[in-house]
């Protein structure tokens, strides 16, 4: 987050920190016993977050490179991991296609959102981190989750393609999605309404 540092993942298990600037390896990040499909920066950039082939996540401390918590319950790999806005959360998509809810400092499952379908195709959090935006490649709808309750999604149908990107207003109060069908839907994020379709 402060421009300054890189995080990588790799298929030998590591995580390496580097120096934006340098190029210099600043950290090597040890512990996992698969390849490393995901990581991120918390918001404050104190702390990281990886998911494994080997079905944890783990919580490592930026500046000493130890391992702070090490999270498991998804049935699998897990190809996805990422901070909350609030960076008090996390959030993990697993190969059992589950999406779970973590408490970022005691490591506790917070919630286990529905099963999606398909593959994951990726998510985006609304600034304020109360809803997850998700698409798969099953169909051809987007889902709008509530971080704070295990009410099912509002779906959002109308791209003829499987959704390859999507991004919340700042305000949070509007959804842009991106398309294989060669357009982008302009959302309300409140309602689910469509508002624009532009084509190109």
């Amino acid at each position: 987050p402060d421009g300054e540092r890189l995080l990588s993942a790799s298929q030998d298990g590591t995580l390496r920190l580097w120096g934006a600037q340098s190029g210099d390896c600043l950290l090597t990040l040890t512990g996992h016993k698969g390849e490393v499909w995901s990581c991120s920066f918390s918001p404050d950039g104190e702390r990281l977050l990886s998911a494994s082939q080997d079905g944890t996540l783990r919580l490592w401390d930026t500046r000493s490179g130890n391992c702070l918590l090490s999270l498991s319950g998804h049935r699998g790999g897990v190809w996805g991991c990422a901070f909350l806005p609030d960076g008090e959360r996390l959030l993990s998509v697993g190969g059992d296609r589950m999406q779970r809810l973590w408490d970022a400092l005691s490591g506790e499952c917070l919630q286990i959102l529905d099963r999606y379908q398909g593959w994951f195709k990726g998510c985006a959090f609304s600034p304020d981190g109360e809803r997850l935006l998700s698409a798969s490649d099953e169909d051809e709808m987007l889902s709008l989750w509530s971080t704070r309750s295990r009410d099912k999604p509002e779906l959002l149908p109308g791209h003829r393609g499987y959704a390859i990107g999507f991004a919340f207003s700042q305000d949070g109060k509007r959804l842009l999605s991106a398309s294989e069908d060669r357009t982008l839907r302009l959302w309300d994020a409140q309602n689910g309404r469509c508002l624009l379709i532009l084509e190109g």
